[in-house]
């Protein structure tokens, strides 16, 4: 029987960093661009979520109000990440602190597929509040790719 870490590590897709091709478009998407843009990368949002998303207070409200902007396209990759195994309120908290999410995103990126994960977020020059949370991020969704092996068996 195959060793279940090894089972998760093969499981276990290196991320892509979606910013690159945001950079396509336009800074400013509307909820339409939003949605096929996502579906360019495989995750599946109606407008229904996204706009409730807003409506509760886990993406910020829109620019000049009808526009969805890069700060919005990185929440709803963490949203779609991290969404099978914390509730929406969990996320809120999770979260509500951070300032600078594209800092906060471009470090996940980096640290996603290290081997080292808390040694070397323990070396990054931030906040201990940015530390904390990245290192939750990637377990959280290091737990979610395991509850995705778990439902299959």
């Amino acid at each position: 029987m195959t060793d279940f870490v090894t089972w998760l590590k093969i499981e276990k897709e290196p991320i892509i960093n979606i910013m690159d091709s945001f950079s396509k478009y336009h800074s400013k998407l509307y909820l339409s661009q939003v949605i096929l843009f996502f579906e360019r990368h495989n995750i599946k949002f109606t407008k229904t979520m996204i706009q409730n998303y807003v409506r509760i207070g886990l993406l910020n409200p829109l620019s000049e109000k009808r526009y969805y902007v890069k700060e919005h396209i990185i929440m709803l990759f963490f949203i779609a990440s991290l969404k099978s195994i914390l509730s929406l309120d969990e996320l809120k908290i999770l979260f509500e602190n951070i300032d600078d999410l594209e800092n906060l995103y471009m470090l996940f990126i980096r640290l996603s597929n290290s081997e080292q994960i808390e040694n070397d977020i323990n070396t990054l020059d931030i906040s201990e509040n940015l530390k904390k949370t990245l290192f939750l991020i990637i377990y959280y969704r290091t737990a979610s790719i395991s509850k995705n092996l778990i439902n299959r068996l």
